[in-house]
């Protein structure tokens, strides 16, 4: 079986970084993806967000940090991860994107 995701979107807001707790860097970012569709003879468009993570201190040390701002279209690839962060059954529960490649020149 793959886990393989790839998303190609826009950014919504600029990308953060700060240290974990064993003393690496984390980026977060959400990408957002735009679908349009006909109703009615009216043109609607649906946004879908995407929670993503990038694992290093390669995203500030190249200088991509700099590029990762609101609007930005991107295109990245990862797997998808499952995060737990309350009762394993209850309501805490998010998906996410670990990336382990990111493009902004698209």
């Amino acid at each position: 079986m793959i886990n393989k995701v790839i998303l190609i979107g826009k950014l919504q807001d600029d990308a953060a970084t700060k240290a974990t707790t064993n003393d690496k860097q984390m980026t977060k970012l959400v990408v957002r993806t735009s679908e349009s569709y006909k109703k009615d003879g009216e043109t609607k468009w649906q946004n879908e967000y995407h929670n993503c993570k990038l694992f290093g201190d390669w995203v500030v040390s190249t200088g991509l940090i700099d590029r990762l701002k609101k609007d930005v279209d991107v295109y990245v690839e990862g797997k998808l991860h499952t995060h737990f962060s309350g009762p394993r059954w209850g309501k805490n529960l998010a998906r996410m994107a670990k990336i382990s490649r990111i493009n902004t020149r698209i």
